[in-house]
């Protein structure tokens, strides 16, 4: 009799570590898309954030005229694939294939480093144009 129950608390042990495991593994995944979403838009506003920075920065120092400059410090998300600075636009292409696009009122030139962390970029005006590079400090 004593093998007939330990066969039953067996099999019933081997059922609820089996349903446990039917709920975690959904459950983990939903929650790992999730996060994954999460993540592309924080690099998506951080990103906007970044480049309308840049733009606002670029049209004041513009409009201060040469050889005004600025020093912006701005936190770079991971995830960034592409900085470019073409004509008016600056146009940050994240890993996600999406892009951000800020325009100015003023011509562009330039480029940044896509190198995520902490970092500072240096707007200076020139003659009919704005400069756009990494500060080294």
């Amino acid at each position: 009799m004593e093998n007939s129950s330990r066969g039953q608390v067996s099999t019933e042990f081997v059922i609820t570590v089996a349903f446990s495991l039917l709920m975690i593994i959904p459950l983990s995944v939903l929650l790992f898309e999730h996060g994954s979403k999460t993540y592309d838009d924080i690099s998506m506003n951080q990103g906007g954030l970044i480049a309308r920075k840049i733009t606002d920065s670029a049209n004041s120092v513009y409009y201060l005229g040469h050889p005004s400059s600025v020093t912006l410090k701005v936190y770079m998300p991971e995830g960034i694939e592409n900085i470019n600075i073409t004509g008016r636009n600056i146009i940050i292409l994240l890993q996600s294939d999406k892009s951000i696009v800020s325009t100015a009122n003023v011509n562009l030139t330039g480029s940044l480093k896509r190198d995520p962390g902490l970092r500072f970029i240096k707007i200076t005006a020139l003659e009919n144009k704005v400069n756009i590079t990494d500060d080294i400090r």
